[in-house]
């Protein structure tokens, strides 16, 4: 049931796109990024459906929750504190779905509401149903032990797909602790993702998003790219696709709701989705932030390290940014350096061409 996702260079796969960029050195073959080919495959060629609403994507949102708990002896949510994540717990409460544990990393080494302030609303919410329709609630706190995962001179190689901030790469390790055989565990991500090119419309998935943190779990369940239920991926995507302002369509763009400013269009597109949450700053993304030296949680987090006498893990961070810029800046399409913050380049899964009545074909 595991979603399939890797970096491919040269014929070799990897879960780790540093790994694939040394790979690349000696082949000196482009590092591709590809999901799951059956789920590609379920894709193609759905039509787009002929009752299109929110009333029906939460009818296929709640039949895909059903066939995974008939399927699964134990369901796992882990829960970011978005209205993706937020959405599927709601919808388990609402039609009596068991979900047998919630996690939730924080970002916070003491519990500071500041730190923590994009997950507090979900968890409260969280905690009155312990007991009924859900089992466990786990919070993972931020901890001093967490942070020797940066004590490895290589630790960006350690992480999952492109993933290298520091906040990030640690709640990468305590998610790789929940891939295990007893759970499946779903995750909310993402929003649809298109590519215009040459007039033509492509639904597609770029790695840097937050699903290409799991990359390499053998139990993880995209709930929104699912499976058992493509006509999901499929209506959600014309929703977005009929609602999402005509201006964003220019030639090679990337049109996803992140990039949509008006406030206005942003909500009306979360309720068609069918993912409105009662936080409107968590709606809008009012936390979000272009850069990650910008992000609240990143700042909040440095103050806490300086607190707690972790102060030095500041400097080395930016050390390893430096050292990898410097690594890999040579290799085309790799790595790029932001407010002396390094992240890799986006990377595309397969193309999907979508027409107005239908999906297409794959173009890998």
């Amino acid at each position: 049931m595991g979603f399939d996702q890797y970096y491919t260079c040269n014929g070799k796969k990897f879960h780790n796109i540093f790994e694939a960029f040394d790979f690349y050195r000696q082949k000196n073959d482009f590092v591709q990024y590809v999901i799951d080919e059956d789920f590609v495959s379920s894709l193609q060629n759905i039509k787009k459906p002929k009752n299109l609403s929110t009333q029906y994507v939460k009818n296929l949102m709640v039949s895909t929750l059903k066939t995974l708990r008939t399927k699964h002896q134990k369901i796992r949510l882990a829960f970011s504190g978005g209205t993706d994540s937020w959405t599927i717990l709601k919808l388990c409460v609402q039609n009596d779905i068991f979900i047998d544990q919630v996690v939730c990393q924080l970002n916070s080494f003491t519990n500071n509401p500041r730190s923590n302030i994009e997950y507090l609303p979900g968890i409260n919410y969280a905690k009155k149903q312990v007991g009924k329709t859900i089992g466990e609630l786990v919070l993972n706190p931020m901890t001093k032990n967490a942070l020797k995962f940066f004590d490895d001179t290589e630790w960006y190689k350690k992480t999952f797909g492109p993933f290298i901030p520091m906040r990030t790469a640690i709640l990468q390790k305590y998610l790789k602790d929940m891939d295990d055989k007893n759970y499946i565990t779903i995750s909310g991500l993402e929003k649809p993702t298109l590519y215009v090119e040459n007039k033509k419309i492509y639904w597609t998935n770029l790695d840097e998003k937050c699903f290409g943190e799991f990359m390499g779990f053998e139990n993880h369940y995209p709930f929104f790219y699912s499976k058992n239920n493509p006509e999901l991926t499929v209506a959600i995507t014309y929703l977005f696709l009929d609602n999402a302002p005509k201006s964003l369509f220019t030639n090679k763009s990337i049109v996803e709701y992140e990039r949509i400013n008006n406030v206005k269009t942003k909500k009306n597109i979360l309720s068609l989705l069918g993912k409105t949450v009662d936080r409107p700053w968590i709606n809008y993304h009012k936390l979000k932030s272009k850069s990650h030296a910008n992000s609240i949680k990143t700042r909040y987090f440095f103050k806490e390290l300086q607190q707690q006498r972790l102060g030095h893990y500041i400097e080395k961070n930016f050390k390893s940014m430096e050292h990898l810029y410097s690594k890999y800046k040579n290799i085309p399409y790799s790595i790029i350096m932001e407010d002396k913050w390094t992240k890799s380049v986006g990377r595309f899964s397969q193309k999907i061409q979508i027409h107005a009545d239908r999906f297409g074909k794959s173009d890998r």
